[in-house]
Parts: structure tokens; sequence; C-alpha cells
């Protein structure tokens, strides 16, 4: 189901290239019917992307919140107990000093879990040395709690705010996927009544856009075999092979094969870039219901 679903997600995309390059689109919105369509793809196809991005994606939201209680208690205790420092440090208490002394990192680069453990252990260094830190008042270890409780009450959210996104985007899912499909065929019917006589190319061309966008049908595309110059027969995992005009990218696995497939038949030039290497750039003809296969050699820079 996982790449039925993005196999239908980038051939939506490839026809949204399509109908919205400027001359394709003018020919499409002078139709007045097609404008309200037009309105429900975008729409659409913004819905099936969240849903999508809520599969593998963590929502940036969820997280966030978690995080960012994270850091405001790293950087509270940071401060407070770098207050602490500077009076242990001048009553020459090293050993407390070396204790309240805590850069941020101390609380944000470890676990959730640890970062309460350490916060909680600072604490209770200032606590049970106020009269050493005795620049350290009832209101700083009031900031203090009031920050831990908020990291406790948040620390787990993000886990179930994702499976209810996760879930959310799985119901949805099958609902943005046949809204496109009947919104992609209404589109099709108006400019096959308005042009299959004076723009038949046109209407061909947006009929192959259709039936790759309706069916996930991957008709036309790129095969790479990237390799080293100096050893043509040592392949390169990680190189980017990117379309330039349609901003499309897949990188090379470990065999040295990257694949773009589901592409309009067009003339484009393609870019492959990699750490240490020249990028080059090769124009390349697709033609329908072919896969272009190419050897690309990378040099190392100089």
């Amino acid at each position: 189901m996982k790449n039925e679903v993005n196999d239908k997600y980038t051939s939506y995309d490839v026809f949204l290239t399509f109908i919205n390059k400027l001359t394709n689109k003018a020919l499409i919105t002078a139709i007045l019917e097609t404008v309200a369509v037009l309105a429900l793809i975008d729409l659409t196809f913004g819905q099936l992307t969240g849903a999508i991005k809520s599969q593998i994606i963590v929502p940036g939201g969820a997280k966030d919140e978690s995080d960012k209680a994270q850091e405001a208690l790293a950087t509270t205790m940071n401060r407070i107990g770098m207050k602490a420092w500077a009076m242990a440090d001048d009553k020459e208490e090293t050993d407390l000093a070396k204790q309240v002394k805590r850069p941020i990192s101390y609380f944000t680069g470890v676990s959730k879990n640890l970062c309460l453990t350490r916060a909680g252990a600072l604490r209770d260094v200032l606590s049970n040395n106020a009269s050493v830190f005795t620049n350290i008042k009832p209101a700083d270890f009031t900031e203090i709690d009031a920050k831990i409780l908020d990291f406790k009450n948040k620390r787990n959210k993000p886990t179930n705010v994702i499976k209810d996104a996760k879930a959310a985007g799985t119901n949805m899912i099958p609902k943005y996927v046949n809204t496109m499909d009947k919104a992609i065929l209404k589109l099709y019917g108006y400019v096959f009544g308005e042009y299959a006589e004076d723009k038949p190319e046109f209407v061909e061309a947006m009929a192959l856009a259709k039936k790759v966008g309706h069916t996930g049908v991957h008709h036309t595309g790129i095969s790479a075999f990237i390799s080293e110059a100096l050893h043509p027969e040592l392949a390169l995992l990680g190189v980017q092979m990117k379309i330039v005009e349609l901003d499309i990218s897949a990188d090379s696995s470990i065999t040295g094969f990257a694949s773009i497939s589901a592409i309009m038949p067009d003339t484009y030039h393609i870019e492959f870039s990699f750490a240490g290497y020249e990028t080059q750039t090769l124009v390349v003809k697709l033609l329908k219901g072919r896969i272009a296969v190419m050897n690309v050699l990378m040099v190392k820079s100089v």
C-alpha cells in the first residue's frame, strides 16, 4: 500500500508539472470551467502531501513542543548554574564549582530521561549547599521546578501526537487519491472537448500525463550507472542525479544505480553531483515509454 501511494504521489507531481507549465496553463485556464477544477487539484494535492508526510516524518510542531521544553530547561539550568559557579569560584569551592558549571549541551545532548536526572541532580547540589550559593534565591528554585515540571508534561507528547497524525493521515489518503483521480479526469474531459480538433498534440500530451497520474504506471524515465572515472568498475554510492527542469532527484544506491521514472517525454538537463567530484550536466531526450540508460563517470575535483 505504501509503495502504491508513493507511486500515485509521484505521478500526480508529474501531472501537476505538466499542467503548470506556462503555455499549458494558459490553454487550460482559457476554459472557464477548469478554474474550479484546478483549485480542487491544488487543494487536494496539498492535503495528500500532508497526509503522506505524516506517515514518514515526525511532525515538526509535535517534536518542537517537547524539544523546546527541554531546551528551556537546559537554558535555565545553565544560567542559574553559571550564577552559582561564579559564587563558588569566588569562595574557592572548587569541587562545587565544577558540579554546577554545566553547558546547555549537558542537558540537550542526551535522552529526555537523562536530561531530567541531570537537572534534578544539579538542583539538589544547589539546594544542599545553600550556605555556599547565597546568590541563588527562592525565585531561582521556583523557575527550575517550573521548567522541570513543564518538560515532564511534554516529553512524551510527540509520541502520542505522531501516532494520532499517522492514523489520521492513513485514513484520509484514500479519499484524497479518489478526489485527485476524479478531478484529473474531469480536467482532461474539459480540455479534450475544447482542443481535440484544434490542438491534438496538446490533448495527446495531457492524455499521457493523465494516464500516468491516474494509474501510477511509470512509462518513461532515466536509469544511470554512476562510477569513478579512473576506476569505471567502482560504483559510487550517494551521487545525486537531478532533473533540473523538474527539480526531481534520486541518489545512487550501493550498486551505483540511480533511477527516476514517471517522467513526461521531453528534453531535460540531468545534473550529477557528489562531494569531492566535479558536477556534470548531460542533456537527455526522453522518449515516450522508454527508459534512457546512461553510464556516468565522475571525475574527482582538483
